[in-house]
C-alpha cells in the first residue's frame, strides 16, 4: 500500500497501525500525493488546543475518510504520544469499513499491550475505566481487553517489589545447531562456524568483566539473569561451563533470584550439560518444543521428535530441581487446528512450570519467507491460540506477560502463563521495562532505566559474531556508558 504523509514525520506509527489493518500487506511511502492504486493518506494538523488526525484510505476503487481529535501540549512527550495516537486512530477508523472482522487489538499498536493498561491504572483509573478506555478508544475487543489488564496487575504487583538499583542481566549465545526456518534472529549454525565460537567467548568474557565492574562501581543488584540465543546449549558442556562460571565470576548475584537458560531443543542437551546448567546456579531451563507434531517439527528443520522433547523434560525432572519453560507457535506451516491443539494438551501433560505461546510472525529474515509454504490462516490461528488460553488457564496457569510482534499472524500476541508463584522475572522486567538490563554478547541492546525517572537509554552492540569479536574497545566504552548514565541520572 502506498502511504503519504503530510504535516508530520510519523512514519513508524503510521506503518504499525497499516500492518495492523492491512496484515498482508507492506507500505511503500511516497512523496506525491497518490492517485491511483491502493493508498492511505495522513494528515496532521493542530491548533492552539487539539490535534487532528485526517486519514483517507482508498481500496479497489472505494474511498473512506476519517478525522480523530486530541489535545494539544506543550510536553514534547506528550504530544508525540498524541500526535500519534490521533494519526492511527484516524487510520484505524478509515479502514474499518474495508475489513470484514475487526483485528482483535483494534487500534493499538506496540510491542507492550500491558504498558498502556498498567499507565492506565497508574493514573488513577479502576478496572472498569481502565476497561472503557481499551473499547472506546482503542477498540480493543473483549477478551484481549481482559489479557491486557490480568498481565499489567502482575507487571504491577512485580514493579512494586522492584528496588532502586536492581538490575538484570542477558547472555546471547547466538549460535544453534541448524536453523529453524520460522527464525529472523542473528543466529549462526555451529558446525559451519565453530571457528568463531572460541573468539567470541573470549569477548563476551570480557564484556562481562566490564559491565561487571561498571554494575559495582554503580551499585547494581542482579535480581535475574538470562542467558539466551540462539541455543546456548549449542556449544559443548565445558564451553557451557566456562560462559555459566564466568557470569558468576564477573557479576555479584549474591541478590540473584532467578537465573534462567534457554536450552531450547533437546538435540542440544545432555545429563553433562543439565548438570553444569544447575550446578552453576540457574534455576530455570527453558525446552522449546514449538511443536508436538512430528510433520510439523520437519517442515520447519527441526532435527527431533516430539518423543525426544517429551524424554528430555523427564530427564530435567528427574536430575534437577529446574523450574522448566516450553514455547509452542501457533500458525505453522503444516499445523491444523486439531493438531495444535494435540501440542497444547502434550505440553500440559509434561507439567512445565510455565507455558509461553506464541504467534507466528514471519519476517524477511525467515527462510519461511522465501519458501512460501503453506500455513493456517489468520482465523484459524485466532482459534488456535484462543484454545490455547482457555485449556492453559483451566489447568490452573494464568497469563504473566505479553507482547506482540510485525507480521504476526492474525495480528494476534505472544503470551507467557505461569502457575502461581513461577512467574518468570526476567520477562516481566523486559517487557515492561521495569528496571535496567544489561545485554552482554553481538546484537546485544541494553536497556539502562534511571531509578528515579524511568528514563530508559539503550547501549547498542556489534550485531554479528564475526565483528563482535573484534571490537574489544566499544565493550569498554560500553561499560564507561553505563557508569555515565548513572552518574547522570541517580545520585545515591
Amino acid at each position: 500500500m502506498k502511504l503519504y504523509l503530510s504535516g508530520h514525520p510519523y512514519r513508524y506509527a503510521v506503518e504499525q497501525m497499516m500492518l495492523t489493518v492491512f496484515p498482508q500487506d507492506r507500505p511503500e511511502f511516497v512523496e506525491t500525493v497518490p492517485q491511483d492504486g491502493n493508498f492511505a493518506i495522513l494528515e496532521l494538523c493542530e491548533t492552539e488546543r487539539y490535534l487532528y488526525g485526517i486519514a483517507t484510505v482508498r481500496i479497489d476503487g472505494k474511498e473512506e475518510t476519517a478525522k480523530t481529535k486530541l489535545s494539544n501540549s506543550d510536553d514534547p512527550l506528550l504530544y508525540k504520544r498524541n500526535a500519534q495516537q490521533a494519526l492511527k486512530l484516524a487510520f484505524y477508523r478509515a479502514s474499518r469499513p474495508f475489513l470484514k472482522v475487526a483485528p482483535p487489538w483494534g487500534a493499538m499498536t506496540g510491542i507492550r499491550p500491558a504498558k498502556l493498561a498498567a499507565r492506565l491504572y497508574a493514573e488513577g483509573n479502576d478496572d472498569a475505566a481502565v476497561d472503557r478506555i481499551l473499547k472506546n478508544s482503542y477498540h480493543v475487543v473483549k477478551r484481549r481487553r481482559e489479557l491486557c489488564c490480568d498481565v499489567a496487575k502482575v507487571g504491577q504487583k512485580i514493579k512494586a517489589e522492584n528496588r532502586t538499583m536492581d538490575a538484570s542481566v542477558y547472555v546471547g549465545i547466538p549460535f544453534c545447531v541448524s536453523r529453524c526456518k520460522y527464525c529472523s534472529f542473528v543466529s549462526h549454525s555451529i558446525g559451519q562456524a565453530s571457528h568463531l565460537v572460541e573468539p567470541y567467548l573470549e569477548a563476551l568474557f570480557l564484556e562481562m568483566k566490564e559491565a561487571g565492574k561498571a554494575a559495582r562501581d554503580i551499585g547494581l543488584r542482579i535480581k535475574t539473569v538470562y542467558v539466551g540465543g540462539g541455543t546456548p546449549t549449542a556449544l559443548s558442556a565445558e564451553q557451557l561451563n566456562r560462559v555459566l562460571a564466568n557470569i558468576r565470576k564477573s557479576f555479584d548475584l549474591g541478590g540473584c533470584v532467578e537465573f534462567t537458560v534457554e536450552a531450547g531443543r533437546p538435540d542440544t542437551m545432555d545429563e553433562e550439560k543439565l548438570a553444569v546448567i544447575e550446578q552453576n546456579g540457574a534455576t530455570r531451563i527453558s525446552v522449546n518444543p514449538q511443536t508436538m507434531n512430528d510433520r510439523v517439527l520437519e517442515l520447519i528443520g527441526r532435527n527431533h521428535t516430539a518423543q525426544d522433547v517429551a524424554d528430555m523434560v523427564h530427564t530435567v525432572r528427574e536430575t534437577t530441581n529446574l523450574a522448566i519453560n516450553m514455547d509452542l507457535i501457533a500458525g505453522l506451516p503444516g499445523d491444523t487446528d486439531l493438531s495444535f491443539y494435540k501440542t497444547v494438551r502434550s505440553a500440559l501433560e509434561l507439567n512445565p512450570e510455565n507455558i509461553t505461546v506464541h504467534t507466528l510472525a514471519l519476517k524477511k529474515g525467515a527462510t519461511l519467507w522465501a519458501e512460501r509454504l503453506p500455513r493456517p490462516n489468520g482465523d484459524e490461528v485466532l482459534r488456535m491460540v484462543n484454545y490455547a488460553a482457555k485449556k492453559i488457564t483451566a489447568d490452573g496457569y494464568h497469563p504473566y506477560y505479553l507482547y506482540r510482534q510485525k507480521y504476526m499472524s492474525g495480528n494476534l500476541e505472544n503470551v507467557g502463563y505461569t502457575k502461581p508463584g513461577f512467574e518468570g522475572l526476567y520477562n516481566v522486567y523486559i517487557m515492561e521495562e521495569i528496571h535496567t538490563i544489561l545485554s552482554m554478547g553481538a546484537g546485544g541492546v541494553s536497556k539502562l532505566v534511571a531509578p528515579d525517572t524511568g528514563k530508559l537509554t539503550r547501549i547498542f552492540n556489534l550485531k554479528y559474531p564475526y565483528e563482535y569479536h573484534k571490537d574489544f574497545a566499544r565493550l569498554q566504552e560500553n561499560a564507561d556508558k553505563i557508569r555515565a548514565f548513572y552518574r547522570e541520572n541517580f545520585t545515591k
